[in-house]
């Protein structure tokens, strides 16, 4: 799976709509920057738009910039030659509301357009979108994605936690 563009809304620092972040044509990128300048808001993006998960866990409302009330991810990425973009926008709890709201949409491009793959459910569409980039949130973040604080993640693993996702990455539990 490799990233193509990004565009962020009210994600963490990045306050209102932002131009589109254009990661076509990197065989290897490094992100550079001062403490606080969104290097891990940037990544922290990546992995809520794809699994809804970030370095907050699973909660998606400390994600939403202050004063915001809602936000949203828009990736659109390649995999096996094919072009694919996911949505996922979130609205925080509201006075009558006690829970947040998410949606997640995937798209596939058909050549003049994207048309939806969306499934019935969230979780029907993110079992869609794992198959697809063939990574679930727990083998990217042990194995490609060292979060601040949490390079050692893979190597405090069991013996048979860390069996299970090498044969996970190299294709051998199926």
């Amino acid at each position: 799976m490799l990233p193509r563009r990004l565009t962020l809304e009210n994600f963490m620092s990045y306050r209102g709509q932002h131009e589109p972040i254009e990661l076509t044509g990197f065989g290897v990128a490094v992100l550079a920057g001062e403490n606080g300048s969104g290097k891990s808001s940037l990544l922290d993006s990546i992995t809520w738009v794809l699994w809804g998960r970030s370095r907050a866990g699973s909660s998606s409302d400390p994600l939403v910039s202050a004063g915001e009330s809602e936000m949203a991810v828009d990736m659109e990425f390649t995999s096996n030659d094919s072009k694919y973009r996911v949505i996922r926008r979130h609205r925080k709890p509201t006075i009558r509301s006690k829970t947040g709201l998410t949606s997640l949409d995937l798209q596939a491009w058909d050549g003049n357009q994207f048309r939806s793959l969306t499934d019935s459910s969230i979780r029907g569409t993110q079992r869609s979108l794992v198959k697809l980039i063939g990574l679930d949130y727990e083998t990217f973040v042990n194995t490609s994605y060292f979060a601040q604080g949490r390079a050692d993640l893979f190597s405090t693993k069991t013996p048979a936690e860390r069996k299970k996702l090498l044969g996970e990455i190299l294709g051998l539990d199926s």
